[in-house]
């Protein structure tokens, strides 16, 4: 079954959504669905993640979360913060059936639109603002990314979390089957920074998390280095780690492959969205610039 533009019927009768109004709910990941400026910066050649309010939506805020980029800019560009207050209030007033209907015509519609776009890879990012903040909202995507799993097999999603542990009302567990795994052809990582170590290593020993991979802020490569090898210092996980190639003045924003083309840094990587999932996705340090 392939997936177009046209929208789903919602199975809740309330009929269907247009493509402007999920539009609205969509932002653009630059550096994973990537076109070309004539500068040679990536620019987003659609939109293939979401944005809800930074702080307001993150019950797991930590005392690392001072500097938040994405408060910043809701702060300096207040359109970002009133679309982004819009979509809040679009999905709070969701049921779980309702949240799952256009969490899945979120991802169809950025699918079809993404392959429109010659994205070879399509992928979706969960919260480049924002978290789980509700359970509606988890258990809707929930029912949304397995779905979209039969019907989308090329598209890939990914996420970053803090909303485990009690501070973060164990939220994030609720995206994972019993194993611990999140929905086929997802990655979620738990989002971690020096302010929250001990935190993210009871989760991981707990058992609920112990297959997923951290990503931690840190204000260096080493420094993060080894706040991961104290994160999982007697948890009886192992995993390989790395500091992120852009984020460590390693790569630049675009790359230019050997055929000539240029992708987004992401898109190029594509450490944080392996193809086999969370078993293979390496821990990874975001230096703090």
């Amino acid at each position: 079954m392939s997936i177009t533009e046209t929208p789903v019927e919602l199975s809740t009768g309330s009929g269907e959504y247009s493509p402007a109004y999920l539009d609205r709910h969509l932002t653009g990941d630059m550096k994973t669905a990537t076109g070309i400026r004539p500068n040679g910066r990536p620019v987003a050649a659609c939109h293939n993640a979401t944005w809800l309010p930074a702080r307001r939506t993150c019950p797991g805020v930590s005392g690392g979360c001072v500097d938040c980029y994405a408060e910043t800019l809701e702060r300096i560009r207040p359109t970002v913060g009133n679309a982004a207050a819009w979509r809040l209030a679009e999905w709070d007033r969701l049921k779980i059936d309702q949240v799952a209907d256009l969490a899945f015509q979120l991802l169809a519609r950025s699918h079809s639109r993404q392959l429109s776009a010659g994205v070879d890879r399509p992928t979706f990012r969960l919260f480049a603002s924002g978290d789980w903040h509700s359970t509606a909202m988890v258990d809707g995507w929930r029912l949304a990314a397995d779905r979209a799993a039969d019907l989308t097999p090329t598209l890939t999603g990914w996420g970053y979390s803090r909303s485990y542990g009690s501070a973060g009302r164990e939220l994030l567990a609720r995206f994972l089957d019993a194993d611990g795994y999140p929905p086929a052809g997802w990655t979620y990582y738990l989002s971690s920074d020096a302010t929250m170590t001990r935190r993210t290593r009871n989760a991981i020993g707990g058992g609920v998390y112990h297959r997923l991979p951290v990503a931690v802020m840190a204000k260096d490569g080493p420094t993060g280095l080894a706040l991961l090898e104290e994160i999982r210092r007697g948890t009886g996980t192992d995993r390989r780690a790395i500091v992120c190639p852009v984020d460590g003045n390693r790569m630049p924003i675009t790359v230019t492959r050997r055929d000539g083309s240029r992708r987004g840094a992401c898109a190029h990587c594509r450490a944080c969205l392996p193809t086999r999932g969370v078993d293979v996705a390496p821990d990874i340090v975001f230096p703090i610039h």
